[in-house]
């Protein structure tokens, strides 16, 4: 299994803490089940391998759209390849993703939105291009491509509230209201 993370673009570094592929050496390249516990992180994966299976907090298990979102979780979900892996995936700081969506992050809590319902008038232009990608370090430059645009049209003037996460975030959560405000 190829892992491998790419320079995120300047531009996206204070909303996006990683950009980062996987991809299977040969066809019998499986990936183990991982488990992914609650974070507070949004995350985008864009296949172009076979869709991964998710199955949440032990119960139905169901097989990824090929890209999507997955938000801020109260429960956890074990994934595991389902074939060829081939996926590049963004994963944003908690106070990151809001900025590239016209809707609320609590709006998909503790589920996955498909990127058709997240951007449905760019979805298809975004397949096309990705389709026409080889994968790998191409297909993670388009995706940061596409988030740029989205940054532009959509980027709140919140730096208040982005600090105070960040405070939060680097308290382990432990603070108080007055220590926030």
């Amino acid at each position: 299994m190829i892992y491998r993370e790419f320079e995120t673009h300047p531009e996206l570094t204070s909303y996006v803490q990683l950009v980062w592929m996987m991809e299977s050496e040969h066809a019998d390249d499986h990936a183990p089940k991982s488990l992914i516990v609650p974070d507070g992180i949004v995350e985008i994966v864009f296949h172009y391998g076979d869709p991964w299976i998710t199955t949440v907090a032990g119960g139905e298990s169901m097989v990824q759209p090929r890209s999507f979102a997955v938000s801020q979780m109260r429960k956890y979900i074990e994934i595991e390849s389902n074939g060829r892996t081939g996926f590049v995936s963004v994963r944003f700081y908690p106070w990151g993703a809001y900025h590239f969506l016209d809707r609320p992050v609590q709006s998909f809590l503790d589920d996955t939105a498909g990127i058709e319902t997240l951007w449905p008038a760019h979805h298809e232009e975004l397949m096309e291009k990705l389709h026409e990608t080889p994968g790998g370090t191409e297909f993670a430059g388009v995706v940061q491509r596409f988030l740029l645009d989205r940054l532009e049209a959509y980027r709140k003037d919140e730096a208040a509230l982005d600090e105070a996460v960040k405070l939060i975030r680097s308290a382990g959560g432990q603070l108080s209201i007055e220590k926030v405000g």
